[in-house]
């Protein structure tokens, strides 16, 4: 065999935390730039207890990598789709929490409506979030290009406010 199809099945992608949130409806947009506050002041008091920050850390990094580590792709298609094709991806499964390295320089899924599977947060709130997320990526200025296909990933946390949503929807 000569041919192989390889596809990436963990893949991360989301954009700097401030452009979720024009995707966010917008009851739910003064608790989004709350949490952004209270992030901030936590990632600023863990960075005192552990005697600095990772600035480090991404030095090493991007020099490594020869540029930014592949964050810009995590939220530009172009940038994406060249990746991927250097690299010979047909296509991707992707999860909404593209900071995985903890650079600070892109978001998870707001309202931990990522891998969080919305932990801490009422079903409505983690369905917001997995909302922005959702046209972020498919709306007509997201992430997808024409030949990606996007599906949404509600929150675990929320399966049974999502199995309500789903009937109440259907009638």
């Amino acid at each position: 065999m000569d041919r192989y199809l390889v596809v990436s099945s963990d893949g991360h992608a989301g954009p700097p935390a401030n452009r979720y949130r024009d995707y966010l409806d917008p009851a739910y947009r003064t608790m989004f730039d709350e949490h952004q506050r209270a992030l901030q002041a936590l990632i600023l008091q863990r960075r005192e207890e552990l005697g600095g920050d990772n600035s480090e850390f991404i030095r090493r990094w991007e020099k490594l990598t020869g540029g930014d580590g592949g964050l810009l792709a995590a939220h530009d298609s172009a940038a994406r789709l060249a990746i991927l094709d250097s690299e010979g991806v047909t296509c991707e499964v992707l999860y909404p929490d593209a900071d995985v390295l903890g650079a600070g320089r892109v978001a998870a899924s707001p309202f931990g409506s990522g891998l969080g599977g919305g932990a801490g947060y009422e079903p409505d709130v983690a369905m917001a979030g997995a909302r922005a997320n959702r046209k972020r990526v498919g709306g007509p200025s997201g992430l997808r290009p024409p030949q990606w296909q996007t599906t949404a990933g509600p929150p675990t946390a929320c399966a049974p406010a999502c199995a309500a949503h789903r009937a109440v929807r259907r009638g």
